[in-house]
Formats: structure tokens, sequence, C-alpha cells
């Protein structure tokens, strides 16, 4: 593989835990029943991936403005677990 062959495939390596870790932090959101910033966080990420279906061509580059809020729901299980590891 070529040095830029590498490097895409750490970049979607990473993109592939951080989607993981949100996903624990929606399981995280719904288990602490706080709904308010789950449908926040779910209708700016389908609203905006619907929009951005029907207005343009879907390319990888149009997922950068909902990084942010993935980082911070991967952030939410990091917590979450860090927490749980603490306190036993």
């Amino acid at each position: 593989m070529t040095p830029t062959q590498w490097i895409a495939l750490a970049t979607t390596v990473f993109y592939l835990i951080v989607m993981l870790l949100s996903i624990g932090g929606v399981f995280v959101l719904v288990r602490r029943r706080q709904w308010q910033f789950l449908l926040l966080a779910l209708l700016i990420i389908g609203g905006g991936t619907l929009a951005t279906i029907l207005l343009v061509q879907g390319e990888t580059r149009f997922k950068a403005p909902y990084m942010p809020l993935f980082f911070i729901l991967a952030a939410i299980y990091l917590n979450y677990k860090d927490l749980q590891m603490h306190s036993n």
C-alpha cells in the first residue's frame, strides 16, 4: 500500500471508532433519559444528512458539519465508562 492509502485507512478506522463510541453515547443518553439533547443531536444529524442528500450529492466531505456532534456523543460515552470504572 502507498502512504496515501495507509493514511486513508487510518482515518477510516478512526472514523469508525468515533461512530461506535457515539452510538454508545446515544445509549447512555437513553439510559439517563436526557431526551432533549438526544432529540436535538439526532434531528441535526438526521435532518442535516437528509437535506444534504436532497440538495446536493452525498460525498464524504459533507459529513464534516456533523462531526462535532459525533465527538460529543463519543465523549459522553467515554465519560460514562470512566465514571463507571472509578466508582467500582
